[in-house]
C-alpha cells in the first residue's frame, strides 16, 4: 500500500473483506489506509448505486491441514515450504512459469486439476523429491519443459512417491527421473497412474554420442531403484 500511495501520490484504502453491496457479502468499510483519513473514497450515491462487489486478487496456491486452509501463497515453492508434513497444497487452474526446481523435503500432497500448467525453464528440474521426504503425492499437473518433470535425488530415503493423472511434455531427459546411485538412498514404493509422457516436442531428441544417436529421452528413467512399483494407464508419446 505504501508503494502504491507513493507512486500515485494518493491516499490508498484497503480491506481484507469483499468490497461492495452488503447483500453480496461486501462492505464499504475500508479500515486500512496508508495516511490518516476518515470515511471511504466513495460518495454515498456511488455506494448506494453499486450492486456488485469489486474483484479480489486471489493467490493461486493454498495449504490445507486436515481439510482446513492454513495459508495462501503467490508461488508453489512458497506454499510447499510453508506446509507442514502431511499437508496438502492445491494449485488453482492457470499457467505458471517456473525458473527453479520445486523442492520437496517432507511428506506432502500436491493437487492440481484441469488447466494447471507449469512451464519449467530449460535445464532445470521440475519437482525435486529430496531424501527424507517421507510420502509424496503429485496429482493433476502438466509440466512442460525442463530437464524432467519429477526428479528423485540420491540424498536419502523416500518412503513413497505417487504421481497420478498428470502430463509431462517436452522434457530434455525424462518425465520421471529416479536417481538413486548412492547406497544410502532409496525409494521404497512408486505409483504411477494415469500419466502421459509426451516427448513429441522434447529437446531430448538431439544426438547422443554415447549411444550412437539414439533418442535420449525416456518417459521414466530409474537408476538404483529396487523398491516396489505399480504402473497403470501410462502412455509414452512421440517416440
Amino acid at each position: 500500500m505504501n508503494a502504491l500511495a507513493n507512486t500515485t501520490q494518493a491516499t490508498v484504502f484497503a480491506t481484507e473483506q469483499l468490497v461492495g453491496n452488503a447483500a453480496k457479502g461486501g462492505t464499504w468499510d475500508l479500515e486500512k489506509a496508508v495516511a490518516p483519513r476518515r470515511g471511504v473514497p466513495f460518495s454515498a450515491q456511488a455506494m448506494d448505486d453499486f450492486e456488485g462487489v469489486l474483484a479480489t486478487i486471489v493467490k493461486p496456491f493454498a495449504v490445507f491441514q486436515n481439510g482446513v486452509q492454513t495459508g495462501l501463497f503467490d508461488t508453489l515453492q512458497a506454499a510447499v515450504t510453508a506446509a507442514s508434513a502431511g499437508d496438502t497444497v492445491t494449485i488453482a487452474a492457470g499457467n505458471y512459469n517456473n525458473a527453479s526446481p520445486i523442492t520437496i523435503s517432507k511428506s506432502i500432497n500436491i493437487v492440481g486439476g484441469d488447466g494447471v500448467v507449469i512451464n519449467q525453464t530449460a535445464g532445470t528440474h521440475g519437482f525435486v523429491v529430496k531424501g527424507g521426504a517421507g510420502n509424496v503425492s503429485i496429482e493433476g499437473v502438466k509440466v512442460v519443459g525442463g530437464l524432467d518433470g519429477v526428479y528423485v535425488d540420491d540424498t536419502g530415503i523416500v518412503n513413497s512417491l505417487s504421481v497420478t493423472n498428470s502430463t509431462f511434455a517436452g522434457q530434455s531427459v525424462s518425465g520421471l527421473w529416479i536417481s538413486l546411485e548412492k547406497s544410502s538412498s532409496n525409494l521404497s514404493n512408486l505409483v504411477v497412474d494415469g500419466v502421459v509422457f509426451d516427448q513429441s516436442a522434447s529437446a531430448g531428441k538431439s544426438i547422443n554420442p554415447n549411444n550412437n544417436g539414439t533418442n535420449q529421452y525416456q518417459g521414466i528413467r530409474a537408476y538404483g531403484f529396487d523398491g516396489d512399483a505399480a504402473l497403470s494407464d501410462v502412455t509414452v508419446m512421440g517416440a
